[in-house]
């Protein structure tokens, strides 16, 4: 049911959150 999740769509949300993280890493890195 809602608690599934295809393993397409945990890989893609993985991807996007650790894009994000990626960004606000290196914005970090820029602004110190």
């Amino acid at each position: 049911g809602t608690l599934y999740q295809s393993p397409l769509t945990t890989t893609s949300t993985n991807i996007s959150t650790q894009s994000k993280s990626n960004v606000a890493q290196a914005s970090a890195t820029f602004m110190t």
